[in-house]
């Protein structure tokens, strides 16, 4: 019962002071609101792969190596490797190979659809990772080259309500497949997700005129990157170091085989390559490697918001304490009557604890439903899928229950001490006094608090300033009104026909084709070159390309030109850029020859017919290069159609006329198109996302240290009430006390700005250095803002201050 009683004393305080009630609340909701969304947030981060129900114990197995003068670390591995590691390790349980199958074009009867995540996999995958199966039997999956398991999505979206089980679908590349099963749709926190998944079996149909010979001695080539192995084994004591020791030989043997090199004389080429394990649950936020099935996040990220989360609900929990004290004179006789009526020290206490956590659970009210109204914007804008549902309900009721009283604790804590240890004689006959250790302890709170908004403040300028810098940034050829049509070979194999239709059209000016497209992940090969010191090997980025490519990319020669038509399948010459040229320590590399490396047999060579000036043509982040661009082998596919619109045509004009193109000239397939601006961009997606979060936090940063700075304005002017009052008494004019009251708040303030100025470009650095190429914000604008925040601070405490010291009575005090 005495609960009730402080509860309904704290409702009818919280009506009695509501202005400052309502700021306490807002305050401490948004603190509670925060915590849970980055809750949310940082439980779907690191719980990545973790809904498998063997993750502990799943690992992926990586490939390190140096080929020439160039180190390199990829997720893809050998084919040979899974089933070497299950045979000849008895740690490895189970091991499976994965290949990506990008952009797939899968039919079924009169549908037909671009599929990008259509994988080939052994028969353990669904026992590695045991994704819920709604349909068909575990056991005999994926053992026949002709099986296929979809996800619930892709059936719903193939076979409507039909049953998908025993049905048949094509894919453009010949095979078919019957679906055996239906699994449940992969969960968005896995580092890769699947709609469908064929037996691996299944690509020995694609060895079309080979001997079963040279099929067998592709499947134990081990000097071909292009297979994901996952193993589970439960203990990894030592076997990366057994794995590295046991193929040692298996790889030498190759390495020489095929070099044509004398064993142990490799130094011009392949110097090593190993293999080393990597945990799946650290992939999402600590993997970093060429050729990952899809891109990952980064730990500093989680770490910075864990942190700015906490921080937000500790300074909203210490700007309640300051408010509440600061507001404690106007409570003094309350206080003291109390005493008087026989109320002791221990019931005062349990008052104002008891206080601060009603106000707290309130505030959880108002965060819950917060948390609940802003998701779906937060989900839209971040490109997320996190829902308050799907919290494991006990666990987290626990955890925002156990916070929210946690806060109150902390919150009510300090007051109650203060205020119950006074005796009525000394309130009645003092009041309340400020103590100089309070305010020290108070103003360096407010100051930490202004650390945390000109941090995130000058952290949010400096990325859009440097992410501007990218977006605007030279990139060595012209993206502008640059079409990409998916799987143009969907046209015919006589490219040059199609090609001359195209530019036929009004508003086209060039046509071309490329296998790999700019803007995403070139692969690399090995070539082998003639050098001053003798033969050398070295590691290159390729790409098959059209005679137009660089035309129409508007890339120019600093040498050469790009190679002459001719009559053969694919042309002997080659186009170099000025990276490869300098990798290659070429000064006049025109005529020179460089042999490619195909299949673990040295091809026949290409002269080099032109250098080309150098350009981004993979991702901005990454750095410039070396690249090699041999001509897209006549009658083959090309996977992307490049179009350049003319910027006086109309760009949807054009998209209609060439759409109506493709529908006359294709069998009834999807058209699909991207514009390469739109790529570009998408390859910044994730530091536009964690910008807008950081932006987002620097506004709730500068609503808190704006709530921090008003209660300690606040604190300090009720607490030196007395002191201005007799100031003003002997001729203080307002513009004096408003001077003395600001040097006392701006102190702190100002030390917070210059902590922060440092802090934050460190931090800032540390974020560039992700990128190859970048632009730092200014110094003198880092100052800028620190001052602009400074005089937001002196408006704050002129504008709340003023009011109260043209007051006129005074009130006693007693230390606190």
């Amino acid at each position: 019962m005495r609960v009730l009683k402080d509860i309904k004393i704290a409702i009818r305080s919280l009506f009695r002071f509501r202005s400052d009630a309502i700021i306490n609340v807002i305050g401490l909701s948004i603190g509670i609101t925060i915590s849970i969304i980055v809750l949310l947030y940082v439980r779907n981060e690191i719980n990545y792969d973790q809904h498998f129900s063997n993750s502990k114990n799943i690992y992926r197995v990586y490939t390190e190596g140096v080929i020439g003068d160039n180190y390199f670390k990829s997720a893809v591995t050998p084919n040979p490797l899974s089933d070497y590691l299950l045979n000849n390790f008895d740690e490895v349980t189970q091991s499976v190979k994965i290949v990506r199958g990008i952009n797939k074009l899968v039919s079924y009867q009169d549908k037909k659809f671009n599929e990008d995540n259509f994988y080939y996999a052994d028969t353990s995958f669904f026992n590695i990772f045991d994704i819920p199966l709604l349909k068909g039997d575990r056991s005999s999956l994926l053992k026949s080259d002709e099986d296929v398991v979809i996800t619930r999505r892709i059936a719903n979206k193939y076979f409507g309500n039909e049953e998908p089980i025993g049905k048949q679908i094509k894919l453009d590349n010949g095979l078919e497949f019957v679906v055996k099963g239906v699994c449940d749709d992969f969960p968005d926190n896995t580092h890769f997700h699947c709609d469908f998944i064929a037996s691996h079996k299944s690509i020995d149909k694609l060895y079309k005129g080979k001997t079963e010979q040279e099929i067998n001695e592709l499947k134990s080539y081990w000097l071909q990157l292009d297979r994901y192995t996952y193993i589970v084994t439960a203990d990894t004591t030592g076997l990366t170091q057994k794995i590295a020791d046991q193929l040692a030989v298996v790889i030498q043997n190759q390495v020489s085989k095929y070099q044509n090199l004398e064993e142990g004389n490799v130094s011009g080429g392949i110097k090593s390559i190993g293999f080393k394990l990597q945990a799946i649950e650290d992939i999402h936020l600590k993997s970093n490697l060429e050729n990952e099935l899809e891109s990952n996040s980064k730990r500093i990220y989680v770490v910075l918001f864990m942190t700015l989360a906490l921080f937000v609900l500790v300074v909203t929990s210490i700007n309640f304490m300051n408010l509440t004290t600061a507001r404690a004179s106007k409570r003094v006789l309350e206080i003291g009557v109390r005493k008087l009526a026989g109320e002791g020290r221990h019931d005062l206490f349990i008052q104002f604890i008891i206080e601060a956590v009603t106000y707290s659970f309130i505030a959880l009210f108002l965060g819950l439903v917060l948390s609940e109204l802003l998701l779906p914007g937060f989900n839209r804008l971040f490109n997320l899928e996190l829902r308050i549902n799907n919290l494991e309900s006990r666990i987290d009721f626990l955890y925002v229950t156990s916070l929210t009283l946690l806060v109150g604790l902390i919150s009510g804590l300090y007051p109650a001490i203060s205020f119950s240890r006074y005796r009525e004689v000394v309130i009645f006959k003092k009041g309340l006094l400020l103590g100089k250790k309070s305010m020290v302890i108070r103003g360096a709170l407010a100051a930490g608090q202004v650390v945390v908004a000109t941090f995130l403040v000058i952290l949010t300028l400096g990325m859009f300033w440097n992410l501007k810098y990218l977006e605007r940034k030279d990139l060595g050829f012209n993206s502008h009104n640059v079409m990409v049509v998916e799987r143009g070979h969907a046209l015919g194999s006589d490219f040059s026909s199609v090609k001359k239709q195209l530019k036929s059209m009004h508003g086209i000016t060039d046509v071309s084709a490329c296998k790999y497209i700019v803007g995403k992940e070139v692969p690399l090969q090995s070539f082998k070159y003639m050098s001053r010191g003798g033969e050398k090997m070295i590691l290159l980025s390729y790409n098959f390309v059209e005679k137009d490519f660089l035309k129409t990319l508007q890339v120019n020669f600093s040498a050469g030109d790009m190679w002459d038509a001719t009559n053969e399948k694919m042309s002997r010459d080659i186009v170099i850029t000025a990276a490869t040229k300098q990798a290659l320590n070429m000064p006049k590399p025109l005529g020179k020859k460089i042999n490619f490396v195909d299949a673990g047999k040295w091809d026949y060579g290409f002269s080099i017919v032109g250098v080309s000036k150098d350009f981004h043509f993979e991702p901005i982040q990454y750095p410039i290069r070396p690249l090699v661009l041999m001509e897209l082998p006549k009658g083959t596919a090309y996977e992307n159609l490049i179009i350049r619109i003319s910027d006086k045509a109309s760009l949807d004009e054009m998209v209609r006329e060439i759409s109506s193109f493709w529908k006359a000239n294709t069998n009834g397939e999807p058209f699909e198109y991207k514009m390469l601006d739109d790529i570009l961009n998408e390859n910044l997606k994730e530091e536009h996302t964690v910008f807008k979060m950081v932006f987002l936090f620097a506004i709730l940063s500068l609503f808190v240290a704006w709530l921090g700075i008003r209660a300690f304005s606040t604190y300090v002017t009720e607490m030196k009430m007395s002191e201005f009052q007799i100031k003003k008494i002997i001729g203080a004019t307002h513009v004096q006390i408003l001077y003395e009251l600001f040097v006392e708040v701006g102190q702190f303030i100002l030390t917070g700005i210059i902590i922060a100025i440092p802090i934050s470009f460190f931090v800032l650095q540390l974020w560039l250095n992700g990128f190859a190429y970048y632009s730092r914000l200014p110094w003198f604008v880092m100052v800028a803002i620190g001052l602009v925040i400074f005089g937001l601070a002196f408006i704050i405490v002129l504008l709340h201050s003023i009011k109260t010291l043209k007051s006129t009575h005074g009130e006693n005090a007693v230390e606190v």
